[in-house]
This record gives C-alpha cells, sequence and structure tokens, in this order.
C-alpha cells in the first residue's frame, strides 16, 4: 500500500509538471560541432543546426529548410565565421507513413535514398542557397536496402572547390560510396566518374591535395587531382583513422597509435617524430598549432552516503585533457562531469591549448582553462558549470512533460535532470549529511521502493515524463 500512494503521488507530480515550456527538448543529441573562433561555432544534431557568437552561451537556429516532408542534416562545413555549407539529407516517403496502411513502393524508398540537397550561406546562416544534384548509386543491386545510410563526410579548400562523400551501406568489411564535388562555392555539383577505394572522412589541403582515412584495413590514401584519382600511402602500423595536420606547404604531422609522425616533403614520407608515451589510451585526439591535445574519458562509479541505500550507485564522467608541446613538455588536467553513460564517438575541437569543446553523449561541454574546468554548452539549455567549484551550479532545464513513453526524475529545485531508461533509472539527490550532488542508479522495479526508502533524506523529488 505504501508503493501504491507514492505511485499516486508520482503521477500526481506528472500532471502538475505537464504544461511546462523547456528549450533543452529543441536540440536533441548533438552529433557534431566546430569552435570557429573564441566566441564563434556550430553545434548540429541530426535534426536542428545551431550558431553561436558568444561562446555557447547561447544558440541561434540556422537549420536550413527544405522543400520535402523530412530532412536531417547530415555533414556540415563552415571555413570561417560566415562561409558554410550543410548537406541535408532528404525524402518525402519516409517511414512510419501518416497512414500506417499505406506501403511505400520500393521505386518511393529508392527515391528517398539518394535525396540529397547542398545549402550554402554567406552570412553565417542567416540565409541559405539550397541545389539538388542528381545522385546515382553505382551499386548493381540497389535493392539491396542498404544505400547510402553510413552517413556522409564533406570539406572544402577554399571558399570555391568542395568535396563530399557519401558512403553507402555494407558489411564492416567494406568501405564503399561516391564523390561529389564543386568548383563554385557549392552552386552545382558534380559526381566523379570513378568511386573512391573507401569511403571515409577526409581533409582537403589544396583545391588538389586531400587525404583520406580508414575503412576496413585503417589505410591512408592521397589524391593530387582533386579527387579523380586516389593513391595509397606507404602502410603505416597501427594506422587508425587519423588524418595529416599540414603547417605549411612541407611539413605536416599525423598522431598513429602511441606515436606522432613528421613529414617534410608534403606526405611523400613519412617518419616518427615522436612518442606519445606520455598520452595514455585516449578517446579522441587532435593537432593544433603543433601541440598535441587527447582527451581520455572514464566512467566512475562511487557508493554513496548520507543515508542513501548501498545498492546504489553514483556515476560521473572525469574528463583527462593531456598536452604534448613539440619541446616534448608533457601537461594534464582533469575535471568531473554530471554525465553518467559512457560509450559513444567523443569529438575535440580546439583553438588552442586552453580553449576548446568536446562532445560526447549527445552533450557538448566548453573548456577554456585546457581542461581544469568544464561548462555544458548544450543547445537547449543554459550553460552549467561543471568544474572543481563547490558552488551549486545552476539546474539544466527539463524537457516539456508531454510524452509518457519514458519518464524523467528530478529533484525539484537546484537539480540536474537525468532521465530513466527501461532498465535503470539515474537520478540526482541532496541529502541532509551530504551537500555535494550526486547520480545514482537504481534498477526500474525497484525505482518507487527506493524513494519511499529516501524520502527522509531528500530535499524534494518529482517525477517528469521525457518529451522525446
Amino acid at each position: 500500500m505504501q508503493i501504491k500512494n507514492l505511485r499516486l503521488a508520482g503521477v500526481f507530480l506528472l500532471t502538475l509538471c505537464v504544461c511546462i515550456p523547456v528549450r533543452a527538448q529543441v536540440a536533441g543529441r548533438i552529433e557534431s560541432m566546430k569552435l570557429l573562433t573564441t566566441d564563434t561555432g556550430w553545434a548540429a544534431s541530426k535534426s536542428k543546426l545551431f550558431w553561436t557568437t558568444d561562446g555557447g552561451a547561447s544558440w541561434k537556429d540556422i537549420t536550413p529548410k527544405l522543400n520535402h516532408e523530412e530532412q536531417q542534416v547530415s555533414s556540415v562545413f563552415f571555413l570561417d565565421s560566415s562561409t558554410g555549407w550543410a548537406l541535408m539529407r532528404c525524402g518525402d516517403n519516409f517511414f512510419p507513413s501518416s497512414d500506417p496502411l499505406v506501403l511505400k513502393s520500393d521505386r518511393d524508398l529508392r527515391r528517398d535514398d539518394i535525396c540529397f540537397e547542398f545549402a550554402s550561406t554567406k552570412d553565417a546562416g542567416e540565409s541559405w542557397s539550397i541545389v539538388h544534384p542528381k545522385i546515382a548509386d553505382p551499386s548493381q543491386h540497389p535493392e539491396d536496402g542498404s544505400g547510402f545510410s553510413q552517413g556522409t563526410f564533406m570539406d572544402f579548400a577554399d571558399p570555391l572547390h568542395g568535396w563530399a562523400i557519401l558512403k553507402r551501406g555494407t558489411n564492416t568489411m567494406f568501405s564503399a560510396g561516391v564523390v561529389l564535388r564543386t568548383i563554385d562555392g557549392g552552386l552545382t555539383w558534380t559526381q566523379l566518374k570513378d568511386v573512391p577505394p573507401i569511403a571515409e572522412h577526409f581533409v582537403f589541403r589544396t583545391p588538389k591535395d586531400g587525404w583520406m582515412a580508414g575503412g576496413p584495413e585503417y589505410d591512408l590514401f592521397v589524391t593530387h587531382d582533386g579527387a579523380d584519382s586516389w593513391q595509397k600511402v606507404q602502410s603505416v602500423p597501427d594506422m587508425g583513422d587519423s588524418l595529416p595536420v599540414f603547417e605549411d606547404e612541407h611539413r605536416g604531422l599525423m598522431p598513429v597509435g602511441h606515436f606522432l609522425l613528421a613529414t617534410n616533403d608534403a606526405g611523400r614520407t613519412w617518419q616518427q617524430a615522436r612518442t606519445l608515451g606520455s598520452i595514455p589510451e585516449y578517446s579522441a585526439i587532435e593537432i593544433v598549432k603543433s601541440v598535441v591535445i587527447a582527451i581520455k574519458r572514464d566512467l566512475e562509479q562511487k557508493r554513496p552516503s548520507g543515508g542513501i541505500p548501498s545498492s546504489i550507485m553514483a556515476a560521473k564522467t572525469r574528463l583527462s585533457l593531456y598536452e604534448l608541446a613539440p619541446s616534448g613538455d608533457a601537461s594534464s588536467n582533469a575535471a568531473e562531469v554530471p554525465v553518467s553513460a559512457g560509450g559513444g564517438i567523443i569529438e575535440l575541437s580546439f583553438l588552442s591549448e586552453a580553449q576548446g569543446w568536446t562532445t560526447f553523449s549527445g552533450r557538448l561541454f566548453a573548456t577554456k582553462d585546457g581542461g581544469k574546468s568544464w561548462v555544458e554548452i548544450t543547445p537547449g539549455g543554459d550553460p552549467t558549470s561543471l568544474g572543481r567549484s563547490k558552488s551549486v551550479p545552476r539546474p539544466i532545464p527539463s524537457y516539456p512533460a508531454c510524452f509518457t513513453g519514458k519518464i524523467r526524475l528530478a529533484a525539484c529545485g537546484d537539480w540536474y535532470q537525468h532521465e530513466l531508461g527501461l532498465r535503470y533509472a539515474i537520478f540526482p539527490v541532496r541529502t541532509q549529511n551530504d551537500e555535494r550532488e550526486s547520480l545514482y542508479y537504481v534498477g526500474e522495479p525497484q525505482l518507487y521502493a527506493v524513494l519511499d526508502s529516501l524520502k527522509s533524506v531528500l530535499r524534494g523529488w518529482c517525477l517528469l515524463a521525457r518529451g522525446r
């Protein structure tokens, strides 16, 4: 009976929270981002493209609008703080249909599979020019349903010359796709006749010279004719999928495993410059002004104190940032962020040794002190200080309570909001004996019983439905 009453209380609180408007729902999971200047950058989810001019304190939705029933942000590239492009996936026959009894024909689905549009802007997304290039799938068996389902890649060497790769859906033993090229800033796009050796991420240093890395064998390829043809670069052990970063026309660096390779002949040959022994196993790495910057993510679980049942575990993510200067001097900083889920891709975008962004688990964080502290700047929510400060952080706004598929648990007051999954619950509590915020796991079947046992030590809680 006690648990039943608690369930009714939760329903009552759900009702109270139904009409709360919140901006956090707008963004969705952040899939890609780039810090362009000290204050300017962009971040994209699958459905939205956002722009900031104040370091992430506020965001503007600059998503191009297509004349299709469905659209997704597939790839984004900005050359500077005004000129950029967005590769959008489009369609008019996606499932689910508005009428569940209507089945789309193979022809309709096939048409959607090659529906991509390129949007270009010269005013930071205030206005967009949109083109719909003709794309042909060279597959001998297009009916296999794989299509261009494995993502896209895009890069520009200058305001006129750009490339895009559409990757086909194949098994992990293959990497295939097509290349499109523009020589007029994206006003027109031409699909190249020859398919590339792999379809992976790439970078162009000049309108002629480009590099592509990855694939099932983790190879490195180079082109000197604007992607008309590709040649495999000498085999490098533990190649991974790193791309070279050039300091000038001839000199470049490339991280490969635990080594840093260097070239003095525009990438024709590579030699080991130094080891990365001072950097442990890293989650992401990049080179900024000859400085190697790497990040490592660790999910830490701790048993709580202050009257919380010992069966509940607290979880946070520890971000360790490592920097290796050309002189060989190494440094590192670490800080915790209240992210309780591990796994997934982590990305870096740094301007200097001190300032940069990282994104993982669909959230975006910024640092201005080389990783000593991080601030959450995910579009859709207020920035939240997550460093070593002992002050109470500002709460992340909750999602609108308009969906009953999943629920969220949040303390009413200065609390972080976290999702309740189908098999476990993640929620923050603050006890009378422990003033620090923490995240706690609890199996869903025991949810209400655990809440009941915590009533004496919690200062307040409420249930919110997740609006996604």
